[in-house]
This record gives C-alpha cells, sequence and structure tokens, in this order.
C-alpha cells in the first residue's frame, strides 16, 4: 500500500514538474527591446552610443510614449518614465552620460532578474568583482555582440536563489574588460567558495 501510495506521489510530481518546465516562455517583448529589428546596435529606443547627438536624444525622449520628463543635469541626460513602459523597465530614472555632445553610455535599473536575462540567452561572458564591503559582490554580464551588458550585486553567503534573482540594471553600450571570466553549470558553488570565505 505505502509503494504504491508513494509511486502516485512520484508520477504526480513529476507531471507538475514537466508541466511547468514545458510552459512557454515569451520573452519577445524583452528581446524586441534589447536588440530592435529596425535599430543598429548597440541601440536604446532608437538613441545610438557613440552615434547620437545631445539634442536628438532629448527629442528622441521626449516624443517617446513612456517618458514623462526628461532632464539635462551637467554631462547627463536623465529621464522618468510615465507608468505605460513594460513592468520590466521599472520606475526608476534612466541616465544618459555624454562625451562631448554625443551620447556615450546609457544605463538605467530594472526589474529583471538574473534568471530572466540568462533564460533570454546566456551571455558572452562573465565578471564578477569584490566591493569594498567584502561581503558584496558585482556580477556583470557581457552581450558584446548586442552591445548591452546587464550588472547586479549578490551577497555573501551566496545561494543559488539569491543569485539567480539578483535584479540587474542595464548599460548600453557593453564596456569592454580584460577582466572577464566564463561561467561554468557549478559557478555559483565555485564562486561562493572562492569568494564568500
Amino acid at each position: 500500500m505505502l509503494l504504491r501510495l508513494t509511486g502516485w506521489v512520484t508520477a504526480v510530481c513529476t507531471l507538475v514538474v514537466l508541466l511547468i518546465r514545458f510552459q512557454s516562455y515569451d520573452d519577445s517583448t524583452l528581446r524586441t527591446f534589447l536588440i530592435p529589428p529596425d535599430c543598429p546596435l548597440p541601440c536604446f529606443l532608437g538613441i545610438r552610443p557613440g552615434v547620437t547627438t545631445t539634442e536628438e536624444a532629448i527629442a528622441i525622449l521626449n516624443a517617446h510614449p513612456w517618458v514623462k520628463a526628461v532632464h539635462r543635469p551637467r554631462q547627463t541626460i536623465t529621464w522618468e518614465w510615465n507608468g505605460a513602459q513594460p513592468a520590466w523597465m521599472g520606475n526608476r530614472a534612466g541616465t544618459i552620460r555624454l562625451e562631448g555632445e554625443t551620447v556615450k553610455e546609457i544605463s538605467m535599473f530594472t526589474t529583471l532578474l538574473l534568471g530572466d536575462i540568462w533564460l533570454l540567452q546566456r551571455p558572452e561572458k562573465t565578471l564578477y568583482t569584490r566591493t569594498f564591503d567584502q561581503n558584496i559582490y558585482i556580477y556583470t554580464s557581457f552581450y558584446q555582440n548586442e552591445g548591452f551588458q546587464f550588472q547586479g550585486t549578490v551577497q555573501c553567503p551566496l545561494r543559488a536563489a539569491n543569485f539567480w534573482s539578483a535584479r540587474q540594471s542595464l548599460q548600453i553600450p557593453a564596456r569592454r574588460d580584460s577582466y572577464m571570466t566564463e561561467i561554468r553549470r557549478s559557478h555559483v558553488t565555485r564562486l561562493d567558495r572562492s569568494m564568500c570565505r
């Protein structure tokens, strides 16, 4: 009797896991935003670092239906969302850094988790660096072919759930860095052993 009950419980649990696993993951909105078909990469809402001028960027943001207000403090442009943007963009203001009168870099906070980013596409390279607080690490996922990177923080002790649920910020273009390291399957355990001492 107990063996039969165990078999049924195992079968039901397996079925539930399979149903969850085979649900479709629709990342089309995010993918179209990050890799727009009508704008050469790297590109953000039609703004291209190294190409778009300050005045063009301000005009593009002012005309965008998701943007509430645009500000120009010193060598940056910042904007506020109006609530019409996709939920994963969050509500925090974004920043455009300028070099002279040309856009150099775009950054914004998102509600995306590291797991969301990896479901979209595994990064080409990754980098983790220790902050001055010895228990916090910055984890960067580079998508250099597409021209962007995501960055988040993880705290020791490093656990898989905390690692994959770390909120990510987006930077365009991806910064070139010579200290990138490959990530392998059991990297969370190795990161915890090597960094969280």
